[in-house]
């Protein structure tokens, strides 16, 4: 049997997702995932066919909820590196206020609207848990 390759490091993106009447959408990772039943902000892995890192969430979040992201709108909330099973993830978070369609989950996930309070109380994958703090107190910011 080969073994399966797995890159040292990989860049990560997740998008921030925020409407004033239903709070924050997380995702809950599907059975057959690595971290199943853990939540997170909605994102993925960068590809290498994108140009950068807002053109990677563009493309996560069409494919796994099925939105267009104003990205005019977008903006970068913060960057953090973790490792996980021996490899580095360089992750980055996107707060995004605007997009088109109704997220809905297209990878067998099931997806959430929170409060900013709720958000802790779910079991969220430890690098999204990571940016509770930042979000939470800068919330007035980003509203």
């Amino acid at each position: 049997m080969v073994p399966s390759f797995q890159p040292s490091s990989i860049s990560v993106v997740a998008g921030v997702l925020f409407c004033p009447q239903k709070g924050f959408l997380i995702a809950q990772r599907p059975k057959g995932k690595s971290f199943c039943d853990f939540w997170e902000f909605p994102g993925g892995k960068m590809e290498s066919t994108d140009s950068s890192y807002e053109a990677a969430l563009e493309r996560e979040l069409q494919e796994e909820i099925g939105i267009k992201l104003d990205i005019s709108k977008t903006q970068h909330l913060l960057s953090i590196t973790g490792k996980i099973n021996k490899q580095t993830i360089f992750l980055k978070f996107y707060f995004c206020p605007k997009w088109e369609n109704n997220p809905h989950p297209k990878e067998n996930q099931i997806l959430a609207w929170v409060s900013a309070k709720e958000l802790g109380e779910f079991k969220l994958l430890p690098l999204n848990r990571k940016i509770l703090p930042k979000l939470l107190k800068n919330l007035s910011i980003y509203i």
